[in-house]
């Protein structure tokens, strides 16, 4: 309970411009308690004034806040998104972080750090990516690719690939130049074998290899694995 809360009976009724929910004063009050009641109260009974619900006010904000954050990216990472949304024909969304499941982008000090493209039905990898070079996190989890490219290789900072169920037959050496790369997914595809390069990444912590048509592990990675590399077939 609110000591100071106004009883005032000669209000408007108010329903909110967007949605047409009921407004109280109430709300309206305590989302406004730094301004005086008598300025509120004229606020509230103008007839020249609008007034959003909580509910349609915050996503309203939210709605501005990731505007404002899609302006300052930097203008090379703003191209490679819009290269990408032009590919797959949609517009991908800021979200507050990356997930298995994820379709969307995370932003941080002004760059693309995350990208989740889950199910998006790509058959090839959009190089376009490989020019976020500040990505830390790149989940293709469920698409069709047959085959990573060599420009994979200028994801220097990146720490978590996730292209899990794909159709992925080859790997690349330069996998082995993911210097940062903490753990890589690439199960449910259809690999016979990875790249003795891998054993190169000092980081890495974790390779899932499950369910694909391997034939055997480079004795690099055999020797990585007994140091504590966690693989997975």
């Amino acid at each position: 309970m609110i000591d100071n809360f106004p009883i005032i009976n000669d209000l408007r009724d108010r329903t909110c411009y967007k949605c047409g929910r009921e407004i109280k004063f109430g709300e309206f009050f305590l989302r406004n308690r730094t301004i005086p009641t008598k300025r509120l109260i004229k606020l509230w009974n103008d007839k020249n004034i609008e007034y959003y619900c909580c509910l349609c006010y915050d996503a309203y904000i939210k709605k501005l806040r990731i505007q404002n954050l899609k302006k300052s990216l930097k203008r090379s990472d703003m191209e490679v998104l819009e290269a990408i949304e032009r590919r797959l024909g949609k517009t991908i969304p800021l979200i507050a972080c990356i997930r298995y499941n994820s379709f969307g982008y995370t932003i941080s000090n002004m760059r693309i750090t995350g990208l989740g493209l889950f199910k998006m039905g790509l058959r090839d990898f959009p190089e376009e990516i490989c020019y976020l070079d500040a990505l830390k996190r790149l989940n293709l989890p469920w698409n069709y690719l047959e085959s990573v490219p060599d420009s994979i290789s200028q994801l220097k900072r990146l720490e978590y690939l996730d292209l899990i169920g794909n159709n992925i037959v080859h790997i690349p050496d330069t996998f082995g130049s993911l210097k940062r790369v903490r753990e890589i997914d690439l199960s449910f595809n259809n690999l016979e074998i990875v790249p003795a390069s891998l054993s190169s990444l000092e980081h890495l912590e974790v390779l899932k290899l499950i369910r694909n048509k391997m034939k055997g592990i480079p004795s690099p990675l055999k020797k990585r694995e007994e140091k504590g590399l966690k693989i997975l077939l």
